[in-house]
């Protein structure tokens, strides 16, 4: 008999929408075949999804996208083969399902978690001097890894998630400096200079809606740089709105570019980020594993 893993955010009420699909899902595949978890504390998911994995369920992710990065870790850390995977988005900025198109319907869901024929997508592996992580859709070094920085702090402070995202980013275009970045890809040097943000995409979509690369396709077997280097707070605000309409940024400081891997170092350490997940670290092997994570699309 084939088993669902359900692994939700326990920190984020389920919207009325996604309620409602849980409680088909249960009564569609019944309580022999699905089991819930509700995670209390970080990295939940990233053990839930590894055990899960190594029994060879099928996981459905239901939460935003810092949800969706443990699990993501989760599959990958195990030891077996990766599961097929369902992501039912139910977070703040869900930046992966948005920019896959993702759309909750019912009737589709319930077909593919019958059906099983996942599409494979591509997964970024990020090593620093201390850890090894995982990355679904955008990771970043510099300005993007500062405000997710500012906004774990207004988090913990209790303000709204929704707006603490516009505070996060005004107050770190206003106060980030930019740092001065040794790039190599595909093992070469390409650049040592200062950079306001590298950032490095699978997918196409961060920071609550920002379509930071529109060509970024995370089946397509590349990584997607987008290099901001001489880019003041000021032009980085009037391009908002075409990152907002997904339209590549015509400037003289922000240039787009491909490989399979990058390697970023600084002589301090990096604010980075990895889908609104911070990891430390001065120096950052980043490859892309392509075709590697089974994902069930409705």
């Amino acid at each position: 008999m084939v088993r669902y893993k359900v692994i939700i955010n326990g920190k984020r009420r389920l919207s009325a929408v996604v309620d409602s699909l849980l409680s088909s899902i249960q009564l569609h595949f019944g309580s022999e075949a699905l089991d819930v978890f509700v995670t209390q504390k970080p990295n939940d998911a990233i053990q839930a999804a590894k055990e899960s994995t190594d029994r060879n369920e099928i996981i459905i992710c239901i939460g935003g996208d810092g949800t969706l990065n443990e699990v993501v870790n989760g599959i990958m850390m195990a030891l077996a083969k990766p599961s097929p995977l369902l992501i039912i988005p139910n977070g703040t900025g869900n930046d992966f399902c948005r920019g896959q198109k993702f759309l909750l319907h019912e009737k589709n869901i319930i077909s593919a978690l019958q059906n099983l024929s996942p599409t494979y997508y591509d997964v970024v592996r990020i090593c620093s001097e201390s850890e090894e992580r995982y990355c679904i859709n955008v990771c970043d070094a510099g300005l993007g890894g500062y405000t997710t920085q500012i906004l774990n702090s207004l988090r913990r402070m209790g303000i709204d998630q929704g707006f603490s995202y516009k505070i996060a980013s005004l107050y770190a275009l206003l106060k980030f400096e930019p740092i001065s970045m040794t790039l190599k890809l595909d093992e070469e040097v390409h650049s040592e200079t200062k950079f306001m943000m590298v950032t490095v995409c699978n997918g196409n979509t961060f920071g609550n809606g920002l379509i930071i690369h529109p060509d970024a396709n995370p089946k397509d077997g590349k990584l997607h740089l987008v290099l901001f280097e001489k880019v003041t707070w000021m032009d980085y605000i009037f391009q908002l709105s075409n990152l907002k309409q997904g339209r590549k940024l015509q400037h003289p400081g922000v240039k787009y570019v491909e490989c399979t891997s990058v390697n970023i170092q600084s002589s301090k350490n990096l604010p980075f980020e990895l889908d609104g997940e911070l990891m430390d670290g001065m120096n950052f092997d980043i490859e892309l594993l392509p075709s590697i994570l089974p994902i069930l699309q409705y």
